[in-house]
């Protein structure tokens, strides 16, 4: 789906859309120059996105066009076109600007410049711990070629990361704990959405994987303008920079599961990791049914001599798998209108 939207947009403006301006004023009170405020637009649920004029039939938009319509960015839709069109309809609804016939014409057409465009896909595990586990792995086993491994944060695993001070790269890829974003103060879920306790317990688990193009790079591809971009472009860019990923894949989906089992049944399995004859030690009954209870959970046999010097971690798999949209959501997620396309 399509998430952050930088762009320059068609606008035929009598008034300056800002929020004021920052001037420079030379020692001699001569103004050196003068730049336009973004103005902060509030959309759904007080979601935001800026806009300010650039220049003379111009704005400059950014934001987050999925979250300023429907007031979160879990589910979207991959319609860059549709998207820009009915974000630009709220904009102007919002500024009282009545865009002119050329301005609709050229949203229509997609001639509409990217500076920054943001593709998301959403992965899920089992839980949330489950998500930070698989993020843990990556920062030690995934690499991109010519870029090395990536940069972790607690949640957040990040490939392409600017040294602060120096100019943002071209393409970033972020993969990150959406349950755990969530929780943060400036990404929670306004309480007011529909199905909000739903939305929260499904983006849980939920493992978010973020391709952040810039303009150099989005001129490469040659996909610098809206009209560029097709709903199927936007899958196979992602995939396109998911493959730049190395990982072995034997390793990085392996975990410890000993944290499943319950303390009774780790104590027993830490026993028999040291040799020890667990028969000889519990009672019968008890030997008998903890033998049972471990194999159920793990598979390994506390009946059996353990060769101390080979002892096998237990481990389990984890995968990561494309989260489909839940039926329910449809009724908290914005569809972008049917549209005529003129010939160019």
């Amino acid at each position: 789906m399509i998430d952050w939207l930088s762009a320059k947009v068609p606008l035929a403006w009598q008034q300056p859309i800002n929020d004021g301006l920052f001037v420079s004023i030379r020692a001699d009170g001569e103004i050196e120059y003068q730049t336009d405020k973004r103005k902060m637009l509030i959309g759904s649920f007080q979601s935001h996105l800026t806009v300010r004029s650039v220049e003379l039939g111009f704005v400059e938009l950014s934001g987050n066009p999925v979250k300023f319509l429907q007031g979160h960015n879990l589910m979207g839709t991959d319609d860059l076109a549709g998207l820009l069109l009915a974000t630009m309809d709220k904009v102007c609804a919002a500024c009282g600007v009545d865009p002119s016939a050329q301005d609709r014409a050229a949203w229509l057409r997609g001639d509409v410049v990217i500076s920054r465009l943001d593709c998301t896909a959403m992965y899920e595990l089992e839980s949330r711990d489950d998500v930070l586990e698989w993020l843990r792995a990556a920062d030690q086993l995934a690499r991109v070629k010519w870029r090395g491994r990536g940069h972790y944060d607690p949640g957040t695993l990040t490939f392409g990361m600017a040294q602060k001070g120096k100019r943002a790269k071209d393409w970033q890829l972020m993969l990150y704990c959406k349950g755990l974003e969530l929780t943060l103060p400036s990404h929670q879920l306004h309480p007011d959405l529909p199905e909000f306790r739903r939305l929260l317990d499904w983006a849980d688990n939920k493992l978010r994987i973020e391709l952040r193009l810039r303009t150099r790079e989005l001129k490469r591809h040659g996909l610098l303008k809206v009209g560029d971009w097709s709903p199927e472009q936007v899958s196979r860019m992602l995939e396109r920079y998911l493959a730049k990923v190395e990982m072995s894949e034997q390793q990085m989906v392996h975990v410890d599961v000993e944290k499943n089992l319950k303390p009774r049944h780790r104590a027993a399995l830490a026993l028999w990791k040291t040799g020890a004859d667990l028969k000889s030690i519990y009672p019968r009954q008890t030997f008998y049914r903890y033998r049972k209870e471990v194999a159920e959970a793990c598979g390994v046999d506390i009946g059996s001599r353990a060769n101390v010097d080979n002892v096998v971690p237990l481990r389990r798999v984890l995968e990561a798998k494309p989260a489909a949209v839940p039926v329910w959501a449809e009724a908290c997620c914005f569809v972008p209108p049917a549209r005529i396309r003129l010939a160019l």
